[in-house]
């Protein structure tokens, strides 16, 4: 069967036809069902959506068959790479929804804690610059601590050291035991 679909494939000059294309779909749907199975619960893939991107994919290519399992293994590697593209996709928009989620939040923290936040930073500075400036990159900047530990060329258990010393110090501050 699939045979007879690679000398219709050739005689269409490499491009896979929609007669062509309905031969191959049901082990295509087996192949994508395989490979949905490895992805996490709740896919938002289909089987159906992902074999047409294969179909579509396969349309923009003028391709050379050696034999029917070729084509296939191509037909994986299209769905392979649709389905780490979509998953690159679904990243990106919640990185780019908690990116806005998290300015909404910082917009909705009332103005006398801001201030208090900065003249507390302030305070911090002027006690303990680097562990002011290690809670601002980490906690402000969304700096690593192997990030700031390479800007300061200091050790990581140092950086970490002072971050946990500038939390608790602006816990301190913020609850009014530290005194200005």
């Amino acid at each position: 069967m699939y045979t007879h679909a690679m000398s219709k494939w050739s005689l269409a000059g490499g491009r896979v036809g929609a007669a062509v294309f309905v031969l191959l779909i049901p082990r295509l749907r087996r192949l994508a069902r395989a490979r949905l199975r490895n992805e996490r619960p709740g896919h938002t893939l289909q089987v159906s959506a992902l074999v047409n991107k294969v179909y579509e994919s396969l349309n923009l290519r003028v391709l050379s068959m050696a034999d029917p399992e070729h084509l296939f293994r191509i037909c994986a590697r299209i769905m392979h790479r649709c389905l780490i593209d979509h998953g690159r996709a679904r990243n990106a928009r919640l990185a780019r929804e908690a990116a806005v989620a998290s300015r909404h939040a910082v917009a909705s923290v009332p103005n006398e804690t801001h201030l208090s936040l900065r003249f507390g930073l302030d305070e911090l500075g002027r006690t303990d610059p680097l562990a002011a400036q290690t809670l601002k990159l980490h906690s402000m900047h969304g700096w690593t601590v192997a990030e700031i530990s390479r800007l300061q060329a200091r050790q990581e258990w140092r950086v970490r050291k002072d971050y946990e010393f500038a939390l608790e110090w602006m816990r301190s501050y913020l609850s009014g035991s530290v005194a200005a």
